[in-house]
């Protein structure tokens, strides 16, 4: 039992368990396994039964899967969220002078249009805009996977083409532009962003703003739209590193619901 403690490895293993890996390293082992088996069928079953231990307990049996894994799942395009870049939102899609703002320009924005309010180092939403974005939020919470597509391409100021697709459990919002570049949208993210572009739309912040504006008021985001749980500030770190980070990176910290594993929004660590 000892021994099972030391060599397990909670980050790779539970719910962070990234099964394609899990997979490609079990086939590896019944191969190795059947090799061996080949030449002392007891020392076979002996391969097979300790190298399923290792992968169950510490995720993964090949040296440096935590490494190569982030290109590695990229290999399974049926399962999105392991193909879609995490924490997708509007304001990934494109750029329309939407990629050149920063986040500082983004809230001299946001302030200017009187979405954002500040109370001396305390910055909070308008009363007026937080209520009208929670009533939009819980009116695309009812809507279908294409409804919700078909609302969140026109509240992009870039997206030509939207659709829903589910998979691995999720629902995303699949958005396209001319360009060829798409953004996955976890359903909640969808619901948020959407929501917040269309109710910026009756505001004076620029247009081309509104996209990445629209992910930035997710900060102040307390619950999640999805399924009403509060939203936490987690590790980014996902499957085997996540795709976006690898083992010996630090990820940053984000705005996450736990219970749908969802991130909104990515903390400034600098």
């Amino acid at each position: 039992m000892v021994g099972l403690v030391r060599i397990g490895r909670p980050e790779y293993t539970g719910e962070n368990r990234c099964w394609p890996c899990t997979i490609v390293n079990a086939v590896v082992l019944g191969l190795v396994s059947v090799l061996v088996g080949m030449v002392q069928p007891d020392i076979g079953v002996f391969v097979v039964v300790l190298g399923a231990v290792v992968i169950w307990t510490r995720g993964y049996l090949i040296p440096y899967t935590p490494t190569f894994a982030p290109r590695l799942v990229e290999w399974f395009p049926v399962d999105p969220f392991h193909t879609r870049r995490a924490g997708d939102s509007l304001g990934s899609l494109g750029s329309d002078g939407v990629g050149d703002a920063s986040g500082e320009q983004v809230l001299r924005s946001l302030l200017d249009a009187g979405v954002v309010v500040a109370d001396g180092d305390r910055l909070t939403l308008a009363e007026r805009f937080e209520t009208a974005w929670g009533e939009r939020m819980d009116e695309l919470a009812e809507a279908t996977g294409e409804e919700l597509a078909e609302a969140a391409r026109d509240a992009s100021s870039v997206a030509t083409s939207a659709r829903s697709q589910d998979g691995s459990g999720r629902s995303f919002v699949v958005l396209s532009d001319d360009a060829g570049n798409v953004s996955w949208l976890d359903r909640p993210v969808a619901i948020a962003e959407t929501a917040a572009a269309a109710v910026l739309g009756s505001t004076p912040l620029p247009a081309n703003r509104r996209d990445v504006a629209a992910h930035a008021v997710c900060a102040f985001l307390e619950r999640c739209p999805g399924c009403d749980h509060e939203i936490v500030e987690a590790d980014a770190r996902s499957c085997c590193g996540g795709a976006d980070y690898s083992a010996t990176e630090t990820p940053p910290r984000v705005l996450a619901c736990p219970d749908c594993d969802v991130r909104f929004f990515t903390l400034d660590v600098t």
